[in-house]
């Protein structure tokens, strides 16, 4: 009984002492939930319109994004490119 007591006591000691366990706990950001689905082809998952790209702020981070293009403006650009003769990447 005194084990569960030290446990149930130094648990959140450990997280009040560590943030960073604590955003971990929160976030779980280390999670990968569904599994096998690719976020660098976003139009898997049913996202028309979408790019996906990466921002590098600062030497060593990239920062993923998706683009995703509304679809009247869509329709707008593939109307005036096929007036000119081009296609949407």
């Amino acid at each position: 009984m005194f084990w569960l007591l030290v446990i149930y006591v130094s648990i959140p000691f450990i997280v009040k002492l560590c943030p960073s366990i604590q955003a971990k706990i929160v976030f779980l950001n280390f999670v990968r939930m569904p599994f096998f689905i690719d976020l660098k082809r976003p139009q898997d998952q049913g996202l028309n319109h979408t790019h996906n790209f990466y921002l590098q702020p600062e030497s060593g981070v990239n920062i993923g994004v998706w683009h995703t293009v509304p679809d009247q403006r869509w329709r707008e650009t593939l109307r005036g490119n096929t007036e000119t003769g081009t296609t949407p990447r």
